[in-house]
């Protein structure tokens, strides 16, 4: 093997393992963002209750369902009030905000303002970068009186460390150092890649082959010769991933039906 390849190599493995947790963390918060893999993260942590707690908007004497608080990736209803008075919802919000700031809701925050009688005010603290919590009240418009409050330190363990996951990906946890190091996975990830394809384009035969030669691909049966210890846990894997995230697993489907379909024409060409 030439220099050249030895260092592509070495570049590869190396820069690979140091961006591998990172880009584990990555992928394991971003497939919440997800359409089919999103929707069965959401189910698996409604079924662990690890989902993300919310203030009951309801007033005392009413049965108003509890605000949605945003979930994990954006920021509540804020849709135009459908009360009767909308200008005195409007008129109501500096008393909710000051109720709200003396009552723990301290940083930067946004407010739900309800959209029929008989909810109260939502007031949850927005993710900013170095700001760890989120806490939440509710406020009755017309009495400035706190109605149900949630206090970061109240949420459950799984649901702290998954807002913990999600301000890390968004570059918010620790503000420039974290965008500096997501920017470092990714030119990590870059380099992982581009050293890839030219350590395969390296492998190509170059002597004795007219046209266009590509780089050698892996040897067939390899699979087979691995220890069961070793294969059964990798198909278990695959198949719960592919599960879990069914685009990945249709790609899967695909390259394996591939490879079967050239398997069976090269037995097909040997054997006559």
């Amino acid at each position: 093997m030439s220099p050249l390849a030895i260092n592509a190599s070495n570049w590869h493995g190396a820069v690979g393992m140091w961006v591998l947790p990172l880009l584990l963390l990555l992928s394991a918060t971003g497939l919440t963002w997800s359409t089919y893999a999103g929707a069965n993260v959401t189910e698996l942590r409604q079924q662990l209750n690890w989902t993300t707690p919310a203030v009951s908007t309801a007033l005392p004497g009413t049965a108003a369902p509890v605000h949605d608080s945003g979930g994990d990736h954006h920021g509540g209803d804020h849709g135009a009030p459908a009360s009767a008075d909308p200008v005195d919802r409007i008129s109501q919000l500096d008393r909710v905000y000051e109720t709200a700031r003396a009552n723990g809701v301290t940083q930067a925050a946004e407010i739900a303002v309800p959209g029929a009688p008989g909810k109260a005010f939502a007031v949850k603290e927005r993710r900013i970068p170095g700001i760890y919590t989120v806490d939440a009240v509710a406020v009755d418009g017309a009495t400035g009186a706190v109605t149900d409050r949630l206090a970061y330190a109240d949420w459950p363990l799984m649901a702290e460390l998954t807002n913990w996951g999600i301000q890390f990906h968004m570059g918010l946890m620790f503000g420039l150092l974290n965008q500096l190091l997501l920017l470092a996975a990714m030119l990590g990830l870059i380099t992982v890649i581009v050293r890839g394809y030219l350590m395969w384009w390296r492998r190509r035969p170059t002597r004795g082959e007219g046209g266009l030669a590509l780089g050698r691909v892996p040897r067939r049966g390899a699979l087979r010769k691995t220890s069961p210890w070793l294969v059964v846990p990798l198909l278990a894997a695959a198949l719960v991933v592919g599960w879990f995230a069914p685009l990945v697993g249709s790609s899967l489907l695909i390259f394996l039906a591939v490879d079967v379909l050239i398997g069976l024409t090269g037995r097909v060409r040997a054997a006559s």
